[in-house]
């Protein structure tokens, strides 16, 4: 039976593997041109390991891709063995097929930062989403070529390598879109995640990275500053006569968003055919965009009374952002309140106390629905309905913290002890 071994024999931190295939009279050895780290191979007293460690999500990504070519490779051995000459070139073929790439393909490759991006958004149609099926979405394709832009003029009359991405660079470019280009701290962090998504595709296809890439990554902020609509908001605003029916039309889609926690983009697709009954329950079914998740939502009564008083009409996303500004404005949610206006002077948000209705936007209706209920119900159930995958994500997505979760234990013991 063919056996396979993967070597790091390599004296450098990050190199490619060395594959050692064996079977019989046959002894092949080949380099993958897949890389990988050398601490991931080898034990406490240096002696090298069969398989990666699996101690950190990059290691874990290499042991399942090689685990899985060395399942092709035993495939195509059991395949071609009978009737192929089982030697280097066949090895390198079955590598090439496997990893989707060929020796002319890989010289064609950009070298640089720049042009990988072009060529990254080029192939976007190829490539596998969150979603499991293939393709980038229009606003992830849009992110790499804003990013494509700052990197013109971020590197100036350089051209930065793929090879160059490291903790320093990393930390000139956050520095530079910060203080520099006065971009917040997250959308910064985004973009350098952005950077992390074409190195790491970059080194996937055989491509030299530096061996600090594993250390680079992008990340998010805390956002200290979450609008919502309390009970009483959102009483005062169904309550507050409109004279224009396409701010009544606008009324009613925030209504209902407060009322099922979906993001704008599945709170205005939602039509009456999504309306079911299931063993005498009515709820609303639908795929979130986003994630590709099947959400059942309860129909509240809230909600049969604004579908009872006729359906809202469709609206896009940017009329409904502007108009639900109006009708809490005409609700009188002018309360001081700190956050970020987009500035289109500057094209920045910028931060400041302002009445709370100009700091309304679409995400207000997802917020408003965890917020408030937040404590009343179980996290698990709210989750069920937003499609939240995490709980950690579901906290941060409201502001909440372990000092709120130690407030709702207290009251719920409270409550529920028995004297």
């Amino acid at each position: 039976m063919a056996s396979i071994k993967f070597i790091f024999r390599s004296k450098k931190d990050f190199a490619p593997l060395i594959m050692r295939l064996t079977h019989k009279n046959i002894d092949i050895f080949i380099n993958t041109e897949f890389n990988s780290n050398r601490e991931y191979w080898f034990d406490s007293k240096n002696k090298q390991l069969k398989y990666p460690k699996t101690d950190c999500k990059e290691s874990l990504e290499i042991k399942a891709t090689i685990i899985k070519l060395e399942e092709f490779i035993f495939n195509q051995f059991n395949k071609d063995f009978e009737i192929e000459n089982i030697n280097k070139s066949w090895l390198q073929e079955c590598i090439n097929i496997f990893f989707g790439r060929n020796k002319q393909e890989k010289e064609r490759l950009p070298l640089n930062l720049v042009d990988y991006i072009g060529y990254y958004i080029d192939k976007s149609s190829r490539i596998k989403n969150s979603k499991g099926t293939f393709g980038l979405s229009k606003s992830r394709i849009d992110d790499f070529k804003i990013l494509k832009k700052f990197l013109i003029e971020f590197q100036e009359n350089k051209n930065i390598k793929i090879k160059d991405v490291n903790l320093e660079f990393s930390n000139k470019f956050i520095n530079w879109m910060t203080e520099t280009k006065k971009y917040a701290s997250g959308y910064a962090g985004r973009m350098l995640g952005a950077i992390k998504t074409i190195c790491n595709d970059a080194k996937f296809q055989g491509l030299e990275t530096h061996s600090q890439l594993v250390k680079v990554s992008g990340f998010k902020t805390k956002n200290e500053y979450i609008i919502v609509l309390s009970p009483k908001e959102i009483e005062l605003i169904s309550n507050t006569e409109l004279k224009f029916s396409s701010l009544e039309n606008a009324r009613k889609w925030l209504l209902l968003g407060c009322y099922t926690g979906q993001r704008s983009g599945d709170l205005l697709n939602i039509t009456l055919n999504d309306f079911h009954t299931r063993n005498g329950l009515e709820v609303i079914e639908l795929k979130q965009q986003k994630t590709n998740k099947l959400v059942t939502i309860p129909v509240l009564d809230e909600v049969k009374e604004i579908v009872n008083n006729g359906f809202p009409h469709k609206i896009s996303q940017q009329k409904f952002n502007l108009y639900i500004k109006e009708v809490c404005r005409l609700a009188g949610l002018n309360e001081l309140t700190e956050g970020f206006i987009y500035n289109n002077t500057t094209k920045r948000r910028e931060f400041g106390k302002y009445e709370k209705w100009k700091l309304v936007s679409t995400h207000i209706c997802r917020r408003s629905f965890c917020t408030n209920n937040f404590g009343k119900l179980p996290n698990y159930l709210i989750m069920s309905v937003t499609g939240h995958s995490s709980e950690k994500t579901f906290l941060g997505y409201i502001g909440k913290t372990s000092y709120d979760y130690a407030k709702q234990f207290k009251e719920l013991y409270e409550k529920n002890k028995i004297i």
